[in-house]
């Protein structure tokens, strides 16, 4: 089925309506930047092959660049092991990509779910995985 219900419809609009969905979307936007400034304090900084973290405005990830797919899979392999979920950027690739495969590395790290104590305490984890 490609298409909501009416009744789901009218439920919806009534929300809308009502100014509880702008409300919904406030509080999230205040969430999003809370966890996204968390992950910004937190990050472990100076990694040999890893880019700088982005400026960033908005959003629910960021992506920081690694200099060889070798380094990536490296640092998600450290990642997992210290109970830490990043994606590796070379895992969205297409796999007949002209981009050369070193050229396609980074981690997406998406903080959107995660709450800001669970954000700093991952990132504690990560620095202690990837400098020690």
């Amino acid at each position: 089925m490609r298409h909501s219900e009416v009744s789901t419809q009218a439920v919806m609009a009534e929300f809308m309506a009502a100014g509880h969905f702008q409300r919904h979307i406030r509080r999230m936007r205040r969430a999003a930047l809370s966890r996204r400034n968390a992950l910004l304090a937190g990050w472990p900084r100076g990694l040999d092959e890893v880019g700088e973290l982005p400026s960033v405005a908005a959003g629910l990830h960021l992506t920081v660049r690694v200099n060889s797919l070798a380094r990536e899979r490296q640092l998600l392999a450290q990642a997992r092991a210290a109970d830490v979920e990043i994606n590796g950027l070379s895992d969205y690739w297409l796999t007949h990509s002209s981009t050369p495969v070193d050229q396609r590395c980074g981690l997406v790290l998406g903080f959107a779910a995660v709450p800001e104590t669970d954000i700093a305490a991952a990132l504690t984890r990560l620095r202690q995985a990837w400098q020690g």
